[in-house]
């Protein structure tokens, strides 16, 4: 008995989503508002939340572009949409929906930096460049019958590599003022490995400006795609059960 006990106490725990969307009739998408530099953002973070919400199976989608359309007939602001409450049922009326979902892209960062050159595990000389993207966003549900907000979530998502670039130096160096002697450092960006077409600068942080690296660097896109992706699995984490929760709160079977 005491056994059985046991084990049942070491069961894990099911949990329900935080909000449960299963059992709503339909959920209007609004297009997302975008607040940072990268133009494109807002619309990357919206496809992304309609895509993983889609998986779940949990309740039809009012495809963004009909919501778009719609607004733009009546000549309103999608960002006016959160603040109408007039606006949410003529939506809702309009698409059959008893959800609105409204969302934005809050902030985006790219970081680039070559390291101080140093000698690989095999002897190699070399160095590591760092790179990272971070993409942040929130999303609200909203009730049109009553304008009210009924969900609310923010977060961050962010990826990073660092890739190491070999050096055209001879292994048997071994002190750090001799490869320093033979290889201009301030302009190690001419050693890194890139693909055809990669145009990156020298360095790039929270301070710089100007051009958006992901459209000039296979490694910089790739890491904004995995960021996006980050931030929104986490916001829509709050849609999911889990240990084998499922709709009707009964869980899985063992």
């Amino acid at each position: 008995v005491g056994s059985l006990l046991l084990a049942g106490c070491g069961a894990p725990r099911v949990y329900p989503p935080a909000f449960n969307l299963y059992g709503y009739q339909r959920v209007a998408v609004i297009p997302f508002d975008n607040q940072t530099q990268d133009p494109a953002l807002g619309a990357a973070v919206q496809s992304e939340m309609v895509d993983q919400i889609s998986q779940l199976n949990a309740v039809p989608l009012v495809d963004v572009a009909q919501t778009g359309a719609y607004l733009k007939s009546l000549r309103a602001d999608p960002a006016s949409v959160a603040a109408n409450p007039d606006l949410m049922r003529e939506i809702a009326q309009h698409f059959k929906a008893d959800l609105i979902l409204v969302g934005s892209s809050t902030g985006y960062l790219e970081i680039l930096k070559d390291q101080a050159p140093q000698r690989s595990d095999d002897g190699r000389w070399g160095f590591n460049t760092f790179r990272k993207v971070s993409v942040a966003a929130r999303a609200q549900l909203l009730d049109p019958s009553s304008g009210s907000l009924v969900w609310s979530q923010k977060n961050q998502g962010y990826s990073y590599t660092n890739t190491f670039n070999p050096l055209p130096i001879p292994p048997g160096l071994q002190l750090p003022d001799q490869v320093n002697g033979l290889l201009d450092l301030a302009n190690l960006v001419k050693n890194r490995v890139l693909q055809k077409d990669d145009r990156e600068p020298a360095s790039f942080d929270e301070n710089s400006s100007g051009q958006l690296l992901y459209r000039q660097s296979h490694y910089f896109a790739k890491l904004r795609e995995d960021a996006t992706y980050e931030v929104v699995n986490a916001i829509v984490d709050d849609f999911r059960g889990h240990n084998g929760w499922v709709p009707g709160g009964k869980s899985a079977a063992p």
